[in-house]
């Protein structure tokens, strides 16, 4: 259905609310309007599934955009909690989906986790080798 990276298109994002607005097409969602019918896809789940699932795919154009110059970012992702993607048609081919900044910090703060995690798992660690005194390279000689 989805392809590996969906495009995407930020429609708004309020530097007073913290809303985000992003737009995709039907057809780059493997749907058509006919699909949208079916009641499946009038609920909060598949909302915030695709909504999030876009989301993550494209996190870097959403983090440049909410961290840019201008933008009071600490203070709208505290001010608020993401709880759940808004989703209605535009036009004839557009999804509008629209969410709150509080996500792309959540998400951000996932990725970096997992790269720590990640680099973590890669370092191998290894107790020293115990050595017997008998064995040991240098042997000490005290002379009174």
């Amino acid at each position: 259905m989805l392809k590996e990276r969906t495009k995407i298109k930020i429609a708004l994002f309020s530097n007073v609310t913290g809303d985000i607005a992003f737009i995709t097409r039907y057809s780059d969602l493997g749907i058509n309007s006919q699909t949208l019918r079916h009641p499946f896809y009038r609920t909060n789940s598949f909302a915030n599934f695709l909504g999030e699932l876009l989301v993550i795919q494209n996190l870097s154009m959403f983090c440049e955009k909410v961290m840019g110059a201008g933008s009071n970012y600490d203070a709208l992702v505290k001010a608020h909690a993401h709880k759940n993607f808004g989703l209605r048609t535009q036009g004839a081919d557009l999804l509008l989906f629209q969410f709150h900044v509080s996500l792309v910090h959540k998400l951000l703060n996932e990725a970096i986790t997992q790269e720590i995690s990640d680099e973590i798992a890669k370092v191998t660690l290894t107790c020293p080798k115990r050595i017997k005194r008998s064995e040991e390279k240098y042997k000490y000689q005290f002379i009174f």
